[in-house]
């Protein structure tokens, strides 16, 4: 074909829905049962509700905490209160001494420094004891060595 028309061959015709017919099928009208079935069904289903109520209660029961359980319950949640208090009670304890040597609790980087500081000075404090009493020994010895080499330049008399 020329111009803008469409050939049948590419494009098929759309295909519509099938169709529903308009008059559904007759629906049977529902049996009324028999008053004898009517009591067995009422029987039966008291019987059915009489259980239901039975396993509620079963299971009620069963999910109920005995005084024990309470009684665990009740020291769990004690302890955590307390842990809680005492971790409480520690941070500000720890707070305050760090605030009463001058340091600011929420620097740790400076905290540390100090600390190490503290450490080498009590180790330098040590090793300068030694060193003290090493020189005191020193001239100790060196006076005891003066006063012998003079007695004994002196031929044996004391000055």
């Amino acid at each position: 074909m020329t111009g803008g028309g469409r050939s049948s061959s590419s494009n098929p015709p759309a295909r519509r829905p099938a169709r529903r017919p308009s008059n559904p099928p007759a629906r049977r009208p529902a049996r009324r049962p028999s008053e004898r079935e009517d009591m067995t069904d009422r029987d039966e289903l008291r019987e059915v509700a009489r259980q239901a109520a039975e396993g509620a209660a079963e299971r009620v029961a069963s999910k109920t905490p005995t005084m024990e359980q309470i009684e665990r319950i009740v020291d769990q949640t004690a302890t955590r209160a307390a842990r809680e208090a005492a971790a409480d009670a520690a941070k500000t304890a720890v707070a305050q001494t760090l605030i009463g040597f001058g340091l600011d609790p929420n620097n740790r980087a400076e905290i540390l420094k100090d600390m190490l500081f503290l450490s080498e000075m009590r180790s330098l404090s040590a090793s300068s004891k030694r060193h003290v009493v090493l020189a005191i020994l020193g001239i100790l010895a060196t006076g005891v060595a003066t006063a012998v080499w003079a007695y004994l330049k002196a031929g044996g008399k004391v000055p």
